[in-house]
């Protein structure tokens, strides 16, 4: 049995959350009980029913169209950088980019669901991490932006509310380091019986929760978010740009993004590695083409 007044739970990077109330012979069991109560609590505010509907809607790439992704580039392509070594031991931004209708979000469903992706990204989680752990957990939260899709899937509210869900899943001690105020809030009241409280997500709150969330030492984990279209967020894109650039200041994280070549995001992306996908999908349109005929 534990005893509590204005009880402090302090994390690593030195957050405090504080509960305001006497708590009164609160077992271990209820104490449990009561955090993953929170923790789900914080999962349904950051929800939204469109969170995973562009993804869905995305048609699966045509077999060995998209596998080159993955190899050294060959003689007689253009030069891009390589994404198999970007995995496996870079930093920072990898930028897709190319013209509307050259297959950005389908390289980026394939990115997402080829398990390649995933082997060289637990190559990079397995290395040193500056506080000396042998390694950490790795994450790989996306998020698809549809311009012609609801409120929350063109937005930096909906992406920042899916791609941190998908976190706090994953991790759900995290929880009350991105959110400390809402964490001491819902845990508070849910300990004394009065009730959940109904509280606002503003997009100032999204945002620094989102970079706390980033930026945080106190549990180890590597994170590689997956975006697709940054040329379909509807509000200020070179904002957007900078914040997906600013997060990357942790070694911990890393992003693999996609747009059409606007001047915004060349003039943020042009020093990191990158490719062009019209350069290098026309002899794999041609393989597609060809392919329908031969089964026709």
């Amino acid at each position: 049995m534990s005893q509590a007044k204005n009880q402090s739970h302090r994390l690593e990077d030195g957050d405090e959350i504080t509960a305001d109330i006497e708590i009164n012979t609160v077992s271990y069991a209820q104490e449990s009980r009561a955090r993953i109560r929170v923790q789900k609590q914080i999962f349904e505010m950051l929800h939204f029913p469109s969170l995973t509907h562009r993804y869905e809607s995305i048609i699966e790439a045509y077999p060995q169209t998209f596998d080159w992704v993955f190899r050294e580039p060959t003689a007689g392509q253009r030069s891009w950088s390589n994404f198999s070594d970007w995995l496996k031991s870079g930093d920072g931004v990898y930028w897709i980019n190319g013209k509307a209708g050259s297959g950005k979000s389908t390289l980026m469903r394939h990115i997402h669901n080829d398990l390649t992706t995933r082997r060289h990204l637990e190559s990079w989680a397995r290395r040193s991490t500056a506080q000396g752990c042998p390694g950490a957990p790795l994450c790989l939260p996306s998020f698809f932006f549809w311009n012609s899709g609801t409120r929350d899937q063109k937005s930096q509210g909906g992406l920042l509310r899916a791609l941190m869900l998908q976190i706090l899943r994953f991790c759900p001690d995290l929880a009350p380091v991105a959110f400390p105020e809402y964490w001491e809030t819902f845990y508070s009241r849910l300990v004394a019986n009065i009730g959940e409280p109904n509280p606002r997500l503003e997009l100032c709150r999204l945002k620094s929760a989102f970079k706390t969330l980033m930026l945080q030492t106190s549990i180890p984990l590597k994170v590689c978010l997956l975006i697709d279209g940054l040329d379909e967020f509807e509000g200020d894109h070179e904002e957007l740009a900078w914040l997906v650039k600013e997060i990357t200041n942790s070694h911990n994280v890393k992003v693999c993004l996609s747009s059409r070549p606007w001047v915004v995001f060349q003039e943020t992306y042009c020093f990191c590695p990158s490719l062009r996908l019209q350069d290098l999908t026309f002899r794999y349109i041609m393989t597609y083409v060809n392919g329908k005929f031969s089964s026709n």
